[in-house]
């Protein structure tokens, strides 16, 4: 079994960008807020710590999930979330950057 003491900081970091980008989206009264944003940073980050592929697939997803949300919003609401769909994917991006060694 491998140590694993080496991944609490990056999943800290991960998780408390998370946190804050989450509580700030809350405060906005948006969709998506506290949970959203922290398991989007803890799945780039989890993700990149398994593979790099891996994260790039997620990411992927990310985006798929992202546009069908956002056409579906857009045909029935007549509204568009821009700012909190980028964020979101941001949000999953800083987890991978942090992931690579970039707490910073």
């Amino acid at each position: 079994m491998g140590d694993f003491r080496g991944y609490i900081e990056p999943i800290g970091v991960s998780l408390g960008i998370g946190l804050l980008i989450g509580m700030e989206r809350e405060w906005a009264h948006k969709d998506m807020g506290l949970r959203t944003f922290a398991l989007a940073a803890l799945a780039g980050c989890l993700a990149w710590l398994i593979h790099p592929v891996a994260a790039f697939l997620v990411l992927g997803a990310a985006i798929s999930l992202v546009s069908i949300l956002n056409i579906r919003s857009l045909l029935v609401d007549r509204s568009l979330e821009m700012t909190t769909s980028v964020a979101l994917l941001v949000t999953l991006l800083l987890g991978m950057v942090v992931a690579q060694g970039y707490a910073l």
